[in-house]
Protein backbone atom coordinates (compact mmCIF):
# COMPACT_ATOMS: atom_id res chain seq x y z
CA UNK A 1 0.00 0.00 0.00
CA UNK A 2 1.73 3.17 -1.15
CA UNK A 3 1.95 6.07 1.46
CA UNK A 4 -0.65 9.19 1.85
CA UNK A 5 0.71 11.82 0.69
CA UNK A 6 1.21 14.43 3.87
CA UNK A 7 -1.03 17.35 4.17
CA UNK A 8 0.88 20.22 4.85
CA UNK A 9 -1.18 20.83 8.48
CA UNK A 10 0.50 17.24 9.21
CA UNK A 11 3.79 18.51 8.56
CA UNK A 12 6.35 18.49 11.54
CA UNK A 13 7.28 22.18 12.47
CA UNK A 14 11.03 22.51 13.15
CA UNK A 15 12.16 25.32 15.14
CA UNK A 16 12.22 28.22 12.12
CA UNK A 17 8.57 27.12 11.49
CA UNK A 18 7.28 28.33 15.02
CA UNK A 19 8.13 31.69 13.37
CA UNK A 20 5.71 31.52 10.51
CA UNK A 21 2.63 32.47 11.55
CA UNK A 22 1.65 36.16 11.55
CA UNK A 23 0.84 36.59 15.06
CA UNK A 24 4.45 35.95 16.01
CA UNK A 25 5.88 37.81 13.35
CA UNK A 26 3.39 41.39 14.10
CA UNK A 27 4.27 40.40 17.94
CA UNK A 28 7.92 40.73 17.18
CA UNK A 29 8.02 43.64 14.80
CA UNK A 30 6.15 45.53 17.70
CA UNK A 31 8.76 44.21 20.10
CA UNK A 32 11.43 45.13 18.15
CA UNK A 33 9.86 48.23 17.45
CA UNK A 34 10.22 49.38 21.15
CA UNK A 35 13.35 48.00 21.83
CA UNK A 36 14.20 50.71 19.24
CA UNK A 37 12.70 53.16 20.21
CA UNK A 38 13.85 52.93 23.63
CA UNK A 39 17.40 52.73 23.14
CA UNK A 40 17.67 55.76 20.77
CA UNK A 41 15.19 57.52 23.95
CA UNK A 42 17.80 56.59 25.73
CA UNK A 43 20.64 58.12 23.72
CA UNK A 44 19.27 61.16 23.10
CA UNK A 45 18.22 62.09 26.50
CA UNK A 46 21.51 61.01 28.33
CA UNK A 47 23.45 63.17 24.98
CA UNK A 48 21.18 66.01 25.70
CA UNK A 49 21.34 65.73 29.59
CA UNK A 50 25.41 65.09 29.50
CA UNK A 51 25.76 68.62 27.36
CA UNK A 52 23.39 70.31 29.19
CA UNK A 53 25.02 69.37 32.72
CA UNK A 54 28.67 70.32 30.96
CA UNK A 55 26.78 73.61 29.85
CA UNK A 56 25.76 74.61 33.28
CA UNK A 57 28.63 74.04 34.88
CA UNK A 58 30.78 75.85 32.81
CA UNK A 59 28.72 79.25 33.34
CA UNK A 60 28.61 78.76 36.73
CA UNK A 61 32.46 78.72 36.77
CA UNK A 62 32.78 81.36 34.59
CA UNK A 63 30.45 82.96 36.83
CA UNK A 64 32.71 82.08 39.92
CA UNK A 65 35.87 83.44 38.26
CA UNK A 66 34.76 86.07 37.33
CA UNK A 67 35.38 88.39 40.23
CA UNK A 68 39.13 86.51 40.45
CA UNK A 69 39.74 87.84 36.80
CA UNK A 70 38.32 91.48 36.91
CA UNK A 71 40.93 91.34 40.21
CA UNK A 72 43.79 90.01 38.74
CA UNK A 73 43.39 92.32 36.09
CA UNK A 74 43.46 95.12 38.42
CA UNK A 75 46.97 93.85 39.80
CA UNK A 76 48.44 93.98 36.26
CA UNK A 77 46.88 97.78 35.58
CA UNK A 78 48.63 98.63 38.68
CA UNK A 79 51.91 97.01 38.63
CA UNK A 80 52.35 96.69 35.25
CA UNK A 81 53.49 92.62 35.04
CA UNK A 82 52.25 89.28 36.75
CA UNK A 83 55.55 89.22 38.99
CA UNK A 84 53.48 90.64 41.61
CA UNK A 85 51.78 87.24 41.99
CA UNK A 86 53.70 84.56 40.21
CA UNK A 87 56.38 85.33 42.64
CA UNK A 88 54.53 85.72 45.69
CA UNK A 89 52.25 82.21 46.64
CA UNK A 90 51.04 82.97 49.85
CA UNK A 91 49.47 86.37 48.24
CA UNK A 92 48.07 84.14 45.40
CA UNK A 93 46.41 81.75 48.01
CA UNK A 94 45.18 84.91 49.99
CA UNK A 95 43.10 86.42 46.45
CA UNK A 96 41.94 82.47 45.70
CA UNK A 97 40.69 82.30 49.18
CA UNK A 98 39.32 85.76 49.33
CA UNK A 99 37.49 85.96 46.12
CA UNK A 100 36.81 81.91 45.89
CA UNK A 101 36.29 81.40 49.52
CA UNK A 102 38.13 78.30 50.82
CA UNK A 103 34.53 76.06 50.99
CA UNK A 104 35.51 75.84 54.54
CA UNK A 105 34.83 77.90 57.80
CA UNK A 106 37.78 78.80 59.76
CA UNK A 107 37.79 77.79 62.80
CA UNK A 108 38.44 80.87 65.49
CA UNK A 109 40.85 80.01 68.45
CA UNK A 110 39.42 78.88 71.36
CA UNK A 111 35.86 77.72 69.73
CA UNK A 112 34.07 75.21 71.17
CA UNK A 113 36.73 74.93 74.12
CA UNK A 114 39.69 73.62 71.26
CA UNK A 115 42.28 75.01 71.24
CA UNK A 116 43.73 76.83 68.06
CA UNK A 117 45.41 73.88 65.36
CA UNK A 118 43.78 71.39 67.38
CA UNK A 119 42.23 68.34 65.40
CA UNK A 120 38.63 68.51 65.20
CA UNK A 121 36.38 67.13 67.48
CA UNK A 122 35.39 63.32 66.01
CA UNK A 123 31.85 62.96 65.88
CA UNK A 124 29.54 60.48 68.51
CA UNK A 125 28.34 58.09 65.91
CA UNK A 126 26.49 56.22 68.53
CA UNK A 127 23.23 59.02 68.15
CA UNK A 128 22.90 58.25 64.90
CA UNK A 129 20.13 55.68 64.26
CA UNK A 130 19.60 53.92 61.19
Amino acid sequence: MPAAPSSPTARPRSGLARFDSLRVKLFLAIAGANVVLVMAAYLIYGWSFDRGLVEYLNKADETRLQPLVVRLANGYREHGHWDWIVGDRERWFELSREVLGSGRVPRRAGEQGQPPGAPPPVPNLSLIHI
